[in-house]
């Protein structure tokens, strides 16, 4: 018989992080703690289709992963802060299964490898005990499926127990995310590997580009590089593969065209750590056939120095939506002396202040600097998942706004897009088409899309870049790819 270590390979002891847990619900007050549980459904297999056998492979739901650490579907986690206990629901098998899938978990496999001190096979009447052993009033489901769960069958609740749907209070999602922002030292160095591994796919990636490749072969190529030294089963996202001018499409994910010669290749892939789920999330530009052209480099430049400049003015106290501003200054100054943008009757800083004025930048950078990163690519936002939009182009479409703080992973994409569309809607706008020079536009719109992306952890005074060493400027990209 296998072990326990065995059978729950991708399964991880994060009894600290529960115990987090309970320390937060703890500083909210006995509100959130008297005669209260916290309950959170994990997810379970799905199939190809309906009435077909033919399973899809499982990744847990990534919030019930941070709490209980089980890569296993079909469990629960019933948690109580107030006594600081948490209980493990699991599926029994039986040898069916095991003919057709092998080896199973049993109860006291879970709590070897999880750090648990109570698991229970679930059941209705598994959980009912536990909260009327526990004395409980009222249970936080931390979404809808979880309060839909069948386990939460108020027929066999005792009397007066209350489940309340966290999609409404928000008290169990808050609780949860505010934990997640913040990672652990551990954490880092498990999405440094990942990063490092999936910098190493990239440079293979360089490699292997040549004029005439397609596109899905360097996708396959990232794939197997990955799975081959990280064990990665899942990507953190489906990887985009962008060649010619299709990297001025953000989320370009067909991957199926042939990429011509004297064209950029957008690769924006990451991969998820096997057994922890944690993600990658990297972006390098390099030129199909080794070189970049003068047009490439200048374009190049200007993303490379805004991304420099941000990984240089980042530190904890620091607001992230400054960031961004700060980037979207560098490139439209650069745009401006490249004559891209323009200012009739004005010079030098007084014109770039009137473009950044104008947001004419964005334009040409049209989406957030970056967002928070971690179980999932686009990590948990702060606090409750809302915050106040910017209403301005460009920095309306940041995902998170936040004051860094030490231990928040975020990545940091600068790029600039010559998007046909972008364009032509701009050169109809009002305001912002005095600021275009459409001749000069015409004669960049090749390069597509340019967009360079490091993960980041922030430090206490700085930043730590988990993707240091995955060659960036234009000389190391190029004497990568000079050997093939």
């Amino acid at each position: 018989m296998m072990s326990s270590s065995a059978i729950l390979r991708t399964s991880a002891n994060r009894k600290a992080f529960r115990e987090a847990f309970y320390a937060a619900a703890k500083l909210k007050g006995e509100t959130f703690t008297h005669n209260t549980a916290y309950f959170i459904q994990g997810g379970d297999i799905k199939h190809r289709t309906n009435n077909n056998d033919v399973e899809l492979s499982f990744r847990q739901e990534s919030n019930f992963y941070y709490l209980s650490g089980c890569s296993e579907p079909g469990c629960a986690l019933l948690m109580n802060p107030s006594i600081s206990e948490s209980v493990l629901f699991v599926p029994q098998y039986d040898d069916d299964y095991a003919l057709w899938c092998g080896d199973y978990p049993v109860a006291d496999d879970y709590k070897q490898k999880l750090g648990f001190s109570r698991v229970e096979y679930k059941s209705e009447s598994a959980v009912a005990s536990i909260l009327k052993e526990w004395k409980i009033q009222k249970v936080y489901a931390f979404d809808q499926e979880s309060k839909n769960s069948s386990l939460l069958n108020p027929k066999t609740l005792e009397p007066g127990v209350e489940i309340i749907s966290d999609e409404i209070s928000r008290t169990f999602y808050v609780l949860v995310k505010d934990l997640r922002l913040i990672k652990t030292q551990e954490e880092i160095e498990i999405m440094r590997r990942m990063c490092q591994i999936s910098g190493a796919a990239h440079v293979k990636c360089m490699q292997r580009a040549r004029p005439g490749i397609n596109e899905r072969e360097l996708e396959a190529v990232f794939r197997y590089e990955t799975m081959l030294n990280g064990g990665s089963i899942f990507q953190a996202y489906d990887p985009i593969i962008a060649g010619d001018d299709r990297g001025a499409t953000l989320h370009y994910i067909r991957n199926d065209e042939i990429v011509h010669d004297g064209s950029l290749v957008l690769i924006d892939a990451g991969a998820e750590t096997y057994g922890s789920l944690y993600a990658s999330d990297i972006t390098r530009v390099f030129p199909v056939n080794g070189k970049f052209s003068e047009k490439q480099r200048q374009i190049y430049q200007l993303v490379l120095d805004a991304q420099m400049q941000v990984l240089a003015s980042m530190k904890p106290g620091v607001k992230w939506e400054d960031m961004h501003r700060l980037a979207l200054r560098v490139m439209t100054k650069g745009l401006y002396e490249l004559g891209i943008l323009k200012v009739d009757g004005k010079q030098g800083d007084e014109a770039v202040e009137e473009l950044v004025k104008h947001h004419a930048g964005s334009v040409f950078f049209p989406h957030g600097l970056g967002h928070a990163l971690g179980l999932d690519v686009h990590d948990p936002p702060n606090r409750d998942g809302t915050f106040e939009k910017i209403d301005e182009p460009g920095i309306k479409n940041l995902r998170i706004r936040v004051t860094l703080q030490k231990g928040m992973v975020l990545t940091v994409e600068p790029g600039l897009y010559f998007n046909k569309r972008m364009i032509a809607n701009a050169l109809k706008d009002e305001t912002l088409q005095k600021y275009l020079n459409p001749s000069v536009i015409n004669d960049y719109m090749s390069v597509g899309g340019i967009r360079i992306e490091d993960d980041v952890a922030v430090t206490d005074d700085g930043i730590d870049n988990l993707c240091a060493g995955i060659p960036k400027t234009i000389e190391e990209v190029e004497k990568v790819m000079s050997k093939q």
